[in-house]
């Protein structure tokens, strides 16, 4: 009898002594994966492994943790379920290793939605790690912050973001300012208020990736509405208004070495951003005292800029979106007008999508004159309801019902009723013409047959 209890014994040793020794790694598990030719074999695989990590993770294993949640993360971005990974990503948190929690804190990102209670039990853990001397480590409880950290998690670390935005290691402000973000989104006003003292401080970094983050924040800041507008002209507008004019327009003609260049635009990313940003101001009228400069500015990047490559195209459409928002006088206007008529030039489809689909927003601010005074507006918009994309041509047609007049009835809509003819969709015209309807009285009356019969 004590022979048989000592073998069963033996045997259980045996088998956990195999599981914890013969722990395959990451890369065996994918070799072995992309090896298999059905998906039974797949599922197989899958099912195999993962009952020998279930296994290992019972009896407690900490030597092959980091490893086995690698794995199960493999497992699930291949769309399988593990949901037993997430108590574990929890548990490999506390370690002190960096790789430990490089994957703890990859794996609650992916696996964990900010809803559910059971990210409250890493509070502690973020804690330690913001208060941690290894930039690297401070750096992943900030990434988790600024991705999923629910209301109660921003507002119990709140200061500890604070205090990272005044740091002095330039990566640590940049990865601070996103988790401020997330905290603006998710706090009230008077709980963020400290927040708007730390936005000069993050523009003296002259890298790209603190432009980005600071704009980011400043952006987040005009979209919530409900600022401290006096702190915010005193203290952010001024900063924000020279970094942007130092950077939009001297890096453009001379640049850095560590800028990343696309064709003529140098950090094409930073010029969109900062635009953006200087675009919301102007939304919620920040920037009424320095219009003087907006308008300078927009107008070096909108008429220096090239449209012919698609980092271009993008810097010149947050420029537009600039310009939109001021409401400038006729001249910018006209600007921006003859680089929207550039886009539907464009070899690119969604360029010209984007073009036709400003020039309705200019349309419906300064009304159909302001369209036709331009030369070869309404060519190239006409020549767009030949398009071979639906969505283009209907763009199209929003455009020329804006831009149809009495001195232009007759062209436009014999080119409407070409389109619609050509689509088979007359149900498209019927429901539209009412808005031609004070132009008919000058069209043709073979135009008014044709509408008859469709």
């Amino acid at each position: 009898m004590n022979a048989k209890k000592f073998m069963k014994s033996a045997k259980s040793n045996w088998s956990k002594a195999k599981r914890t020794y013969m722990c395959r790694t990451l890369e065996d598990v994918v070799k072995a994966y992309r090896a298999c030719t059905t998906r039974s074999e797949e599922r197989a695989l899958v099912k195999k492994e993962s009952a020998h990590i279930r296994d290992l993770f019972r009896e407690g294993d900490k030597a092959f943790r980091r490893r086995n949640v690698a794995k199960l993360l493999f497992f699930h971005m291949n769309g399988y379920e593990i949901d037993f990974g997430m108590t574990e990503c929890i548990k490999l948190c506390a370690s002190n290793k960096y790789k430990d929690k490089r994957i703890a804190y990859l794996g609650l990102m992916i696996l964990v939605d900010e809803s559910e209670d059971i990210l409250m039990l890493i509070t502690n853990s973020l804690q330690t790690d913001l208060h941690s001397h290894d930039v690297n480590i401070v750096s992943l409880a900030l990434n988790l912050l600024s991705d999923m950290a629910s209301v109660e998690m921003v507002r119990d670390l709140l200061p500890e973001i604070d205090r990272h935005l005044h740091s002095t290691v330039p990566y640590i402000r940049k990865k601070a300012a996103l988790a401020a973000v997330r905290a603006v989104r998710k706090l009230t006003p008077d709980e963020t208020s400290s927040i708007l003292d730390a936005i000069p401080h993050l523009f003296e970094s002259k890298s790209s990736g603190m432009y980005i983050s600071a704009a980011a924040l400043v952006s987040t800041l005009c979209k919530k509405g409900t600022l401290d507008m006096h702190v915010f002209q005193t203290r952010v507008v001024p900063v924000v208004i020279e970094v942007c004019s130092n950077y939009l327009l001297r890096e453009r003609s001379h640049g850095s070495s560590a800028s990343v260049s696309k064709a003529s635009v140098k950090s094409p990313g930073v010029h969109v951003k900062l635009l953006s940003a200087m675009r919301l101001m102007l939304n919620v009228g920040l920037l009424d005292q320095h219009r003087d400069r907006v308008y300078e500015l927009l107008t070096v990047i909108a008429t220096t800029t090239e449209s012919k490559t698609l980092s271009g195209c993008s810097v010149l459409y947050e420029c537009v979106r600039a310009i939109i928002a001021m409401n400038p006088d006729q001249a910018l206007w006209d600007t921006s007008i003859s680089v929207l008529v550039n886009f539907l030039l464009h070899k690119e489809a969604t360029v010209r999508y984007i073009g036709l689909q400003e020039l309705i927003s200019v349309a419906d601010i300064r009304g159909t004159d302001a369209l036709l005074q331009i030369d070869g507006v309404k060519s190239k918009v006409l020549s767009s309801l030949s398009e071979s994309d639906p969505t283009m041509r209907k763009r199209a047609a929003e455009v020329v019902y804006r831009s149809t007049n009495d001195s232009n009835c007759e062209e436009m809509v014999s080119a409407l009723l070409d389109y619609v003819e050509k689509s088979k969709l007359p149900g498209l015209l019927r429901m539209d013409v009412g808005r031609l309807s004070p132009c008919w009285k000058n069209a043709q009356p073979q135009m008014i047959g044709r509408l008859i019969c469709l």
